[in-house]
């Protein structure tokens, strides 16, 4: 078994081409070293990193050729057409209030020159009582139920919403319906053809792969850090209750051992005139009392006083 590696300089990549099929270590080897197969060139790649080229120049015992995407005299026109970039939705200023008729074609201007060979349409409906914007695909080079065809799907439905304009929200109690400046939808057209991929499309679909594979390990790593920030936070949050519980349980046992209960005899009990009791339980603290009685809300009693509490401990007292 031999094996070539070529160097990719237009996709910054390197793919490894052998003549048989290779073992079962080497594919292993390869797999573990982030390698993949790519069934459009035939060939193991991997983007162009001093650890995979290690791995591959051990494996081809350095032998090492660059790929040629055209000779410097020739004149190619070359497909710059980027999936990925394409289907990346970055907001722009539109007039909401415009003719449906009017957002329709900008709408279908906007999809032909962001998805150039692309074909899709566009048509508006409806009648006195609403306005609808539909939007069909009808031909592009991706199969019908592939990624890359939903991602196009995805970017239609977003532009659609970008000019939608909502008047009044919707009201789930009374069934009252959303009002809007048109309804509409997007869908793949039951008569949708692929068109025959050329080999600058299957390229761009494994670049797109890459890209996706590139983003979800980015969101994973995003989430795994906000999660390891929300453990931190718990953490820290469970450490404060347990201090303040503490410093509350101590302040209970330094009040409790600092008091002393005195029972009033009948010739020394007395009556506190017209005192201001909110309308509160026992369960509120004095701050919700007082300002229950700021705000009006309380009744005059007269109390007869038959206990003293008293505080041999200043701390103590202004604890409790």
């Amino acid at each position: 078994m031999t094996a070539v590696l070529k160097i990719n300089e237009e996709l910054n990549g390197i793919e490894l081409y052998f003549d048989n099929k290779p073992g079962n270590e080497t594919l292993t080897h390869l797999k573990s070293n982030g390698f993949r197969y790519s069934g459009f060139k035939k060939c193991w790649w991997s983007k162009r990193t001093n650890e995979s080229l290690e791995v591959a120049n051990d494996i081809t015992k350095n032998k090492i050729t660059y790929i040629e995407t055209a000779d410097r005299n020739e004149k190619v026109k070359k497909n710059d057409f980027n999936l990925w970039n394409a289907t990346q939705w970055e907001p722009f200023e539109v007039n909401k209030e415009q003719d449906v008729k009017l957002i329709s074609k900008e709408i279908k201007k906007h999809l032909t020159q962001r998805f150039p060979g692309f074909k899709f349409s566009v048509r508006t409906g409806g009648n006195n009582m609403y306005s609808s914007i539909n939007i069909e695909i009808k031909k592009t080079p991706y199969e019908k139920k592939s990624v890359y065809l939903s991602a196009v799907r995805e970017y239609c439905e977003t532009v659609l919403n970008h000019y939608r304009h909502c008047y009044s929200a919707a009201d789930a109690y009374t069934d009252y319906a959303g009002s809007y400046n048109f309804y509409g939808n997007v869908s793949i057209d039951w008569e949708y053809k692929q068109t025959e991929p050329t080999e600058d499309i299957k390229t761009d679909c494994e670049m797109y792969d890459l890209k996706s594979e590139e983003k979800a390990n980015e969101e994973k790593l995003k989430k795994d850090a906000e999660f390891k920030q929300y453990l931190e936070e718990q953490e820290r949050r469970n450490k404060e209750y347990q201090r303040t519980q503490l410093e509350e349980s101590e302040k209970v046992e330094e009040i409790t051992s600092s008091i002393e209960i005195k029972e009033l005899d009948e010739e020394q009990q007395y009556f506190v005139m017209n005192s201001q009791f909110a309308n509160l339980n026992k369960n509120c603290t004095l701050t919700e009392y007082k300002n229950e009685v700021e705000k009006g809300d309380y009744s005059n009693e007269d109390v007869k006083i038959t206990k003293e509490i008293h505080f041999n401990n200043a701390d103590a007292y202004e604890n409790f």
